[in-house]
């Protein structure tokens, strides 16, 4: 591709190093291109576009870039803030003792979800978007969220609400207690009420105290281990 007199190049998807030196060493466009042909494996497309300095450098005397600085709070730990959807202060720390109270007996636990092979970490803790009737999706509603905010999972895993919600919320999921359907569902089986898996262990069991358990077969985790092992 030529490069038209009076532009500079655009580089996409390759190594802003060719650019950077070329600018540094005051070269031209003629020039650039020459650079460039020495140097394709950092290059992958070029487009002629008009550019203004500070894109690529530091920004000119005249703008102010104090007013891009973040306020520094004065404390030395982190302020949680709690009107956060995207940060929040886990529960996991809080009343915990040096002295672990150990593992619990499991006595009359319910099934809360049935698998077969290969349920993978997608699976149980998803990273895609938030569907728009989930538990994870109520809870961003109901802080003032829209629905085209909701971002996914992936980028809100900083907020223990939101991932507790998410938990089994993949929407290929199959769970055996379904008979066949798919996604993030299951049976509560004291009143065979279908719901969500987040909705079944936090509405229906815990207040009760009732276990739960899950059923899993053969090859949890198995791809996950095999893209490791690549």
């Amino acid at each position: 591709m030529k490069l038209q007199k009076g532009h500079q190049p655009s580089i996409i998807g390759g190594d802003g190093e060719v650019f950077y030196e070329a600018q540094n060493q005051g070269i031209g466009a003629p020039q650039f291109e020459d650079m460039v042909n020495m140097k394709t494996s950092h290059v992958l497309l070029i487009e002629p576009r008009q550019y203004l300095t500070f894109h690529f450098f530091p920004s000119p005397p005249h703008l102010n870039l104090n007013s891009f600085l973040l306020q520094l709070p004065a404390e030395t730990l982190y302020s949680w803030d709690p009107n956060s959807t995207y940060i929040h202060e886990p529960p996991y720390f809080k009343n915990m003792t040096m002295d672990p109270p150990g593992p619990h007996g499991v006595k009359d636990a319910y099934c809360l979800l049935n698998f077969g092979d290969s349920i993978t970490t997608d699976h149980i803790s998803p990273a895609g978007s938030i569907h728009k009737d989930s538990p994870a999706a109520k809870y961003l509603l109901e802080r003032g969220v829209e629905r085209k905010d909701f971002n996914s999972y992936g980028s809100r895993r900083g907020n223990d609400e939101v991932m507790a919600r998410g938990t089994f919320a993949n929407i290929r999921l199959l769970n055996k207690l379904l008979n066949g359907e798919v996604g993030p569902m299951t049976i509560h089986i004291p009143t065979g009420e279908k719901l969500y898996v987040f909705d079944a262990a936090t509405v229906s069991y815990v207040p009760l105290k009732q276990g739960m358990f899950l059923f899993t077969a053969f090859e949890l985790f198995k791809w996950q281990n095999i893209l490791h092992s690549i």
